[in-house]
C-alpha cells in the first residue's frame, strides 16, 4: 500500500525565494490561511489569478466569510495579493509574487516580568493580535477611518450615487467618506454582505418607490433590512410568474455563482 499523500498525486510548486520572504512576514492565522488556499486555488492550478468567491473560501478554509473578508483586507493591505474586479463585481485574486512591493511593518513587544521572575529580551512579535468580532467593533474605532478609492465602503458609496445622479445630474453631491461609513456600519456592525449591499442598491434605485426615498448610504442602513426582503419578495414573485421551469434555472445559476458573497475583497 503507498502512503499517501505522494506529490505524484498533485502538487503546487512555490518558488524557493517567495518561500524565504513569507518566513519573515507576520500574518494572522487567519490571513495564513486564506494565503494558502489562494497558492492552492492559482499556482496548484498552474494559473496567477483565479475567479474565487467568498463562499468557496469560506467552505474551503472552513472559516466565517466575515474572516476571510477581514484576511482578505489584510492581505490586500499588505500588498500581497492582487485584485481584479470586473464590471458586474466579480472578483479575480492573484498573489503578489514581487515580495519588494509587500507593504510590511515589524511590531515589536517587551514581555513583562512574571512573578518567578523569569523574563525574555525584546522580541518580535509574531502572532496575530485578536480578530475584531461584531461585538467588538464600535462605531468610535470605525468613524476615525478613512476609505481608499478601491475599498469596499467607498466603491458601494459611489454606486449608490451614480445611481442617483443617472435619474438626477442635479443631485446634491454628498460627501462620500461620511457615506462609506455609513456603508462600514452596515457591514462592521450589521453584519451585511458587501455584495448583497450591492443587489440592494441595485434593487431599490429602480424601484418607483424606493428609489425616491434612498438618497443617502444612512437611508440605505435604516431600510436595508426592509429593503432586502422587499427585493427578496419581488425576486421570488418575478421566478414565480414565469413558471417552475425558469426558476430553476435561475436557481441553478445562483448556486453555480457561489451564492453572493460577503469583497470581497478589497472590495
Amino acid at each position: 500500500m503507498v502512503d499517501t499523500p505522494q506529490k505524484e498525486n498533485g502538487f503546487t510548486p512555490i518558488a524557493n525565494e517567495i518561500m524565504e520572504a513569507l518566513m519573515k512576514v507576520n500574518l494572522s492565522a487567519y490571513e495564513s490561511r486564506v494565503l494558502w488556499f489562494l497558492f492552492r486555488k492559482t499556482y496548484g492550478w498552474s494559473k496567477k489569478t483565479d475567479w474565487i468567491t467568498l463562499s468557496q473560501f469560506s467552505e474551503c478554509i472552513g472559516l466565517d466569510r466575515r474572516l476571510i473578508h477581514r484576511a482578505i483586507k489584510g492581505l490586500s493591505s499588505k500588498k500581497m495579493i492582487v485584485i481584479y474586479k470586473d464590471d458586474t463585481y466579480k472578483i479575480r485574486y492573484g498573489f503578489q509574487k514581487d515580495y519588494r512591493k509587500w507593504k510590511l511593518s515589524s511590531k515589536k513587544m517587551t514581555v513583562i516580568n512574571r512573578d518567578d521572575e523569569v523574563s525574555s529580551k525584546e522580541m518580535i512579535k509574531v502572532s496575530s493580535k485578536e480578530i475584531p468580532t461584531k461585538e467588538t467593533i464600535t462605531k468610535d474605532t470605525i468613524q476615525k477611518k478613512t476609505y481608499s478609492e478601491d475599498s469596499n465602503e467607498l466603491l458601494l458609496a459611489k454606486y449608490l450615487v451614480d445611481n442617483i445622479y443617472q435619474r438626477n445630474p442635479n443631485h446634491k453631491k454628498p460627501d462620500l467618506q461620511k457615506w462609506a461609513k455609513e456603508i462600514n456600519y452596515l457591514i462592521r456592525l450589521d453584519g451585511k454582505d458587501p455584495e448583497i449591499i450591492r443587489k440592494v442598491i441595485t434593487w431599490c434605485q429602480k424601484d418607483s418607490f424606493w428609489q425616491n426615498n434612498i438618497l443617502s448610504t444612512k437611508k440605505l442602513r435604516d431600510q436595508f433590512d426592509q429593503l432586502f426582503l422587499k427585493m427578496k419578495g419581488d425576486n421570488n414573485g418575478r421566478n414565480n410568474r414565469a413558471g417552475p421551469e425558469a426558476a430553476g434555472k435561475e436557481k441553478g445559476r445562483a448556486k453555480s455563482d457561489g451564492e453572493p458573497y460577503a469583497y470581497d475583497a478589497e472590495f
